[in-house]
């Protein structure tokens, strides 16, 4: 969908507002200004967010529905991933595919 700004702060939530103009984007998680995703693409060494699964909640002992995890290797079926727990231990998760579902991974929040 494409629409054009017409004046100042005009776009709505999920879009951003540029004096380019036209604006494209698919949904609030991920804007599309002038054809560009804002998220880069995964590599080696970023830094992202894990939504944890109930087998990962119960073998880490802890409720933490989200942790951060560093991407250690980027493949055909999706990130290998190793998971920062809260304590000692660690989880190694991998063909990690992203969203928002339990057993993703996604781009932290800026905020």
């Amino acid at each position: 969908m494409e629409r054009t700004k017409t004046g100042v702060n005009e776009a709505s939530p999920g879009e951003i507002a540029n004096e380019a103009g036209n604006l494209k984007y698919t949904d609030a998680f991920e804007c599309k200004p002038m054809g560009y995703s804002l998220s880069p693409p995964p590599s080696m060494g970023r830094i992202v967010t894990y939504n944890t699964t109930k087998e990962d909640r119960e073998f880490m002992g802890s409720s933490a529905s989200q942790l951060p995890a560093i991407i250690v290797s980027v493949e055909e079926k999706g990130i290998n991933l190793q998971v920062f727990m809260e304590g000692p231990g660690t989880l190694w998760k991998t063909s990690i595919k992203t969203g928002n579902e339990e057993g993703q991974w996604q781009w932290p929040v800026r905020i």
